[in-house]
């Protein structure tokens, strides 16, 4: 049995995976694909479970700096295994610009239990996206807020 790609949450209900399970033992959802695409619905419902802090990657098909920040967004879940991270198409899902306020792609949000933990947008190192992550999870473990 093939070993599941997973970062530690399911796709489509948010519950928790066990280490190399290969599918939600809660709702029976694949989770061989890291990070995940998700759609509006499987979106709002991760965002909401608060079981884990989401990473959410805004991106375009077209959008040539979203392609670029791709492999790095998927290096930096496989480093953070215990946070979800997901993508999210909005040419394919609009409304999910305008309901997370995305002006520009590629954009990155943190979110926690529904709340919005910080966002950042364009490309950057790997290096860069794992210590703005961090700074943003130990922030809201000490119940701060964080400047992107």
């Amino acid at each position: 049995m093939p070993k599941a790609l997973d970062n530690g949450c399911c796709a489509r209900c948010g519950a928790a995976l066990p280490g190399g399970a290969f599918d939600c033992l809660q709702c029976g959802a694949s989770s061989q694909r890291l990070p995940r695409e998700l759609d509006v619905d499987a979106f709002h419902a991760v965002r909401m479970s608060g079981e884990r802090p989401l990473v959410v990657h805004f991106r375009a098909q077209s959008c040539a700096p979203c392609l670029t920040l791709d492999p790095v967004f998927a290096q930096a879940a496989l480093l953070r295994a215990g946070l979800c991270f997901a993508s999210c198409d909005i040419d394919t899902y609009p409304s999910l610009r305008q309901d997370c306020n995305v002006r520009n792609a590629p954009t990155l949000a943190i979110y926690l239990a529904g709340r919005e933990l910080g966002r950042i947008s364009g490309t950057m190192r790997l290096q860069t996206l794992l210590d703005w992550i961090d700074r943003l999870i130990q922030s809201a473990a000490s119940g701060g807020a964080s400047k992107p």
